[in-house]
């Protein structure tokens, strides 16, 4: 995420894949899709594909924010960073 005031602050979420599976993975969409288009169904399926949904795992955090270029070109920039 980027803070439209500013370029340079920024905030990251890592994580591990632990679990893909397609169990519910239509189920999924189809919810999202009626959340976020108002639509009961997803409406870009096409029938050749498979989705898959996967679990994720904590590796941790960090305070340094990102080692992008824009960081690494403007180290000042990390002392607006969010703590």
């Amino acid at each position: 995420m980027v803070d439209p005031a500013n370029a340079y602050r920024i905030a990251m979420i890592r994580s591990r894949v632990v679990d893909i599976t397609t169990i519910r993975a239509d189920e999924n969409i189809d919810m999202l899709a009626k959340k976020y288009l108002g639509q009961q169904k997803y409406p870009f399926r096409r029938p050749d594909e498979q989705r898959v949904s996967s679990r994720s795992g904590s590796i941790g955090s960090t305070r340094r924010g990102s080692t992008s270029e824009a960081y690494r070109r403007h180290p000042a920039a990390l002392t607006d960073r969010v703590r």
